[in-house]
């Protein structure tokens, strides 16, 4: 899966490298919306709402869990019809459209879509899609951690999780889910993306998350922004996860979207890198997604 995955980033790069002369003309749409392409099911594909950007904000959408509400309705004959495609933008630069087939039915959120570009979207590896042309710039790059970036980085994340308030003893058995390397500038520096955790086992035990986006400084790496949560029980599992990064303002500065999923759904959040980019804030986050109750944090 890794190299398969390594393969189809070299594809996207070099889709950014040769495609800047195709760069969209369009630099300020009044209305953006955009989406995430997940695996819903296996063999299925579905797009599910993140934002609306107008006049320079982002706005929620609404929710489908109130089907009835003529708001939602609207945004369905706006946005959810059969055969509506939308541009797939995944790490940065174009990787084909989705076309949205049908409405999902009621276990799956979002709309049922197919997809016809060259990246595997299945598991932990999402893209995003939007009806705003993309944008290219340089060849932006993202690849997964070498092992000894990857054992700095895990360093790192122990540290964090620690100060945190995970116990001692349990941090020698933190381990990384994921490390990406991404490149979102000219000045290729790269930034350290990490899921990190700790499984205490059993049934119905606690697992333990950390999220952490970092950056290179000489030979030191440095936190930029930090989410952990530190669980009594399986009922308080949660995990920050990894969705994309893309221009979503058309001004030049990628925003990165994540995923933070509870025991029984989810919501999404959108960072943004203060301007110093020092760090990393968050800017918008949805209501809770998926129907089910509400969850604490």
């Amino acid at each position: 899966m890794r190299f398969f995955f390594a393969c189809m980033l070299a594809v996207a790069a070099l889709a950014a490298l040769f495609g800047g002369a195709a760069r969209s003309q369009v630099a300020n749409l009044q209305e953006g919306v955009w989406f995430a392409l997940s695996e819903a099911d296996p063999d299925k594909l579905t797009l599910d709402a993140i934002a609306a950007v107008r006049n320079g904000r982002l706005e929620i959408l609404p929710d489908d869990c109130y089907e009835n509400d003529p708001g939602y309705k609207e945004f369905v004959r706006k946005y959810l019809q059969p055969h509506q495609a939308y541009a797939i933008t995944f790490r940065g630069t174009q990787a084909g459209r989705a076309t949205i087939e049908k409405e999902s039915p009621p276990w799956l959120n979002g709309a049922l879509a197919r997809y016809d570009g060259p990246i595997l979207i299945r598991g932990e590896i999402m893209a995003l899609a939007s009806n705003v042309p993309p944008r290219f710039k340089n060849a932006d790059l993202s690849r997964y951690a070498t092992p000894t970036e990857e054992a700095a980085v895990l360093e790192v994340a122990k540290t964090q999780f620690a100060q945190a308030g995970l116990p001692q003893p349990l941090v020698p058995n933190v381990r990384s889910d994921e490390v990406l390397v991404e490149y979102l500038d000219r000045s290729m520096q790269p930034t350290f993306v990490a899921s990190v955790l700790v499984e205490q086992g059993g049934e119905g035990a606690a697992t333990h998350s950390l999220f952490l986006i970092a950056a290179q400084k000489g030979r030191h790496i440095v936190p930029q922004f930090v989410w952990s949560k530190i669980s009594k029980g399986e009922k308080e599992n949660q995990s920050l996860q990894f969705v994309d990064f893309a221009d979503l303002f058309g001004d030049g500065q990628y925003e990165m979207v994540l995923r933070l999923n509870y025991s029984e759904n989810y919501r999404y959040r959108i960072l943004r890198r203060t301007k110093n980019k020092a760090r990393w804030e968050q800017i918008f986050q949805t209501p809770v997604l998926g129907c089910g109750p509400p969850q604490s944090e």
